[in-house]
């Protein structure tokens, strides 16, 4: 998903306007995004862990 469409979501989401699909689109993105983000961050505590040695 784009992050202007995310955004889009997301104003009709604090606007009281999204539709249950809506919401679903936004909580798949942001469970997508949040475990993207926990690899991203285990990748960057090895590496900082094999720099150590």
């Amino acid at each position: 998903m784009e992050e202007k469409d995310i955004t889009i979501l997301l104003n009709k989401y604090k606007a009281g306007t999204a539709s249950v699909e809506e919401i679903a689109l936004i909580e798949t993105w942001y469970l997508d995004f949040t475990e993207q983000g926990s690899e991203l961050m285990g990748e960057a505590e090895r590496l900082h862990t094999f720099d150590k040695v």
